[in-house]
């Protein structure tokens, strides 16, 4: 038996070496991966990064990574990736998150980077020996989680009036964050995450409702088509253009791919392209008044901005060289142009 016992703790122990030899080659890859996701960043647009934390929870990562592969030798660069993650999380949102308190209210779940941060940079101290400054780092890591503390009682009500524990967590830690929330009745409380819940779904249904409407913007842009330049058609202002109350979605979509989404250019051009074909049809009407069929006037004036005598030319060569032989010469007058011509009958 004590064979037996000594075989199998043998066993688990050589099992458990296995496991942690594949967990840092794992570790060892995602180290990899992150570096290479790090020098990509570095490549966008400085601009672009201005607003946001991407790359500061792929240091935080990245510093998590070294940490876990046990590359004790690149300590000094996941606290270098430490110290310029904290730094943009204060870019972005804020000294002592000021700005995310603005639209989140006074809990912020991005808080968990600054916490995240702080425990590595403890974490490197103790490895460092540097006491002092592990304590320091990590009170204060402690006293930012004690933020995400919740009351379970309250949360337990949330839930038994049948909202899940997320959502229910996420009430109480918006609720209860404020001086208000805090001291207010049990009642009080339970009535305000209500409030923030129903809020919440409102805020929920109206997001997912600009993401169909976002979603189908794009499904009509890429129908239209591009522009010259490359951009997709500009829905908006296709929509401008057809509220005139004259043009089609084709032809508004047509006049900007031929200006590049410029709104006024594209109104020029479809105004110019109106009175062209306010002007062909005007020729149209009067060469069938003089005795052209139809077809043969709107063959004439097709793609066309020829005067009526231009127009009369052309139409007498299509119809010579069919062999029905010329009209007589001489035109009738063109209404409001004051020219004199004579009625002429198709040969």
């Amino acid at each position: 038996g004590e064979m037996s016992e000594s075989t199998a703790r043998k066993e688990r122990e050589k099992q458990k070496a296995k496991d942690l030899k594949q967990a840092k080659e794992s570790f060892e890859m995602s180290v990899q991966l992150l570096l290479i996701a790090e020098d990509s960043l570095k490549k966008v647009n400085p601009k672009f990064l201005e607003g946001i934390d991407n790359d500061a929870r792929l240091k935080i990562d990245l510093a998590w990574a070294l940490f876990k592969a046990e590359r004790i030798e690149d300590l000094p660069k996941a606290e270098d990736a430490l110290e310029e993650a904290e730094a943009k999380c204060e870019r972005v949102f804020g000294k002592d998150f000021e700005r995310a308190k603005r639209v989140r209210g006074s809990f912020c779940a991005e808080k968990a980077l600054l916490v995240r941060t702080l425990l590595l940079r403890g974490a490197a101290a103790v490895v460092k020996r540097e006491s002092d400054e592990a304590t320091r780092l990590l009170e204060r890591c402690a006293s930012l989680c004690s933020e995400f503390d919740v009351d379970l009682e309250l949360v337990s009500s949330l839930m038994m009036m049948g909202f899940d524990e997320r959502d229910a967590r996420r009430a109480v830690r918006a609720i209860c964050s404020t001086e208000a929330g805090r001291f207010n009745t049990r009642d009080g409380q339970v009535q305000s995450c209500l409030e923030f819940l129903n809020w919440m779904e409102t805020e929920t249904q109206l997001a997912a409702e600009r993401e169909i409407v976002r979603r189908g913007r794009e499904r009509r842009a890429r129908r239209l088509g591009r522009t010259r330049g490359g951009a997709l058609v500009d829905v908006d202002l296709v929509d401008r253009l057809m509220c005139l109350g004259t043009y089609t979605e084709k032809q508004a979509a047509k006049a900007l791919k031929e200006t590049t989404n410029d709104f006024n250019r594209a109104l020029d051009l479809l105004q110019a392209e109106a009175s062209r074909a306010a002007t062909r049809e005007q020729l149209e009407a009067t060469m069938v008044s003089i005795g052209f069929t139809p077809e043969a006037a709107r063959l004439a004036v097709r793609d066309s901005d020829r005067s009526i005598d231009q127009v009369y030319e052309r139409m007498s060569a299509l119809q010579a060289s069919s062999g029905a032989g010329a009209p007589g010469a001489g035109l009738p007058e063109l209404p409001g142009t004051g020219a004199a011509t004579a009625g002429v009958q198709p040969g």
